[in-house]
């Protein structure tokens, strides 16, 4: 009787690791084919890009994410703090005595 379960454990538990393998692979195909369904995107040529501001986020979905059309948005940010903190001066003041290493990306590139 132990024979037979010393042989029947190993199964059950490949069983198991099968089901649950198969599972995943069957709930990662069903997203992947729910996701292309929902976010097919239509490729339009492009003749020019056009710059836009107070764009809302409907308006930006529908007339260029959804076609894949570029847009430039010119206020962008407009109300982004950094954009006015971030100076010089900032830098200097708060980090000025770190020390930090640059690097040549381009040796890492090839």
């Amino acid at each position: 009787m132990t024979i037979q379960s010393s042989f029947f454990f190993p199964n059950i538990m490949e069983l198991i690791f099968a089901l649950i393998t198969l599972t995943a692979v069957i709930s990662l195909v069903m997203y992947l084919t729910w996701r292309k369904k929902k976010s097919k995107l239509i490729w339009t040529p492009i003749s020019s890009i056009d710059r836009r501001c107070n764009l809302s986020y409907d308006e930006f979905v529908r007339e260029y994410a959804s076609v894949g059309k570029p847009v430039i948005i010119t206020d962008a940010m407009k109300d982004w703090k950094a954009s006015t903190k971030w100076t010089m001066d900032f830098f200097r003041t708060e980090y000025g005595s770190s020390v930090g290493q640059v690097m040549d990306c381009e040796l890492y590139s090839r």
